[in-house]
């Protein structure tokens, strides 16, 4: 198995993202999500101005070539009773002139039908711009277990998979035998740690900021990487209020890199060079 590592946009919300791709190749890594739209559910989230012809978008576009780095996948999508799919289309075209190729969606819309029209007009136009769709589980989301957001993408024949997040997986009580049998689903993974057990109130904190660096909790990481499928991008998701930027995204990758190589062998880390 070889696992590519990626520095994801939330574990450095405070910096702009030509910094993040900075702050990503100085520790090793050329693989980055950024996040282009602000959410209406989460305000506290940086306006980046990466919409449109701006001079933000443009130097990121710079940045990324000049380094050797590739955004994978732009963040995050909410898909909710308002939604209107072809309000996304901005944010599409920045993710293509970045150089994007997926992009990942929150299912908060309760209501199947009306979420399953969302997501296939939302998969629809996402396949004009050559965007692959993840959904991403979560035990408060309409999507909250691997079982759920497989049985969705099913029942409602849309072109759709997991970004597996390591804490929510644990926090939904998943079981590595659901990864096991469920791994054509799984398109991105992301990691970080926490303690065994949350309430909903510590859950929602943890979720947006305040995680813990893998290897500084107890979920068993080692074990949900080895069984992950094979060439996948497991990005680094670790916002964590009592550190600096700077010093968290070292120890963050550092600590992410030392779980797989433990896991596995030195020899399938690569750090997402073309």
């Amino acid at each position: 198995m070889a696992v590519t590592l990626a520095l994801d946009a939330l574990t450095a919300l405070e910096l702009q993202p030509t910094e993040l791709v900075d702050a990503a190749v100085r520790n090793g890594c050329h693989v980055v999500s950024v996040i282009v739209q602000r959410s209406r559910l989460f305000p506290s989230t940086p306006d980046y101005d990466l919409i449109g012809d701006t001079v933000a978008r443009r130097a990121l576009r710079q940045k990324v070539n000049e380094l050797d780095v590739n955004i994978d996948t732009v963040e995050a999508f909410v898909i909710d009773q308002h939604c209107d799919p072809e309000l996304f289309r901005p944010a599409f075209e920045t993710a293509v002139f970045l150089g994007a190729t997926a992009i990942n969606t929150l299912a908060i819309d309760r209501l199947m039908n009306r979420l399953a029209n969302s997501y296939g007009r939302i998969c629809e136009i996402a396949r004009e711009y050559r965007l692959s769709v993840y959904t991403e589980v979560h035990r408060t989301l309409a999507h909250n277990s691997i079982a759920a957001a497989v049985e969705f993408a099913k029942v409602a024949n849309v072109d759709l998979k997991i970004e597996l997040d390591a804490l929510h997986f644990f926090r939904y009580g998943g079981t590595l035998e659901e990864i096991k049998l469920n791994s054509e689903w799984i398109g991105r993974a992301q990691l970080s740690d926490g303690p065994a057990h949350a309430t909903d109130a510590e859950y929602r904190l943890e979720s947006l900021s305040s995680r813990q660096i893998p290897g500084h909790g107890v979920l068993p990481l080692a074990d949900f990487v080895r069984t992950l499928p094979s060439d996948i991008v497991v990005g680094v998701e670790v916002p964590h209020p009592d550190l600096g930027a700077e010093e968290r995204i070292a120890r963050s990758v550092d600590a992410c890199r030392s779980l797989i190589k433990r896991a596995f062998s030195e020899e399938h880390l690569n750090d997402g060079h073309s």
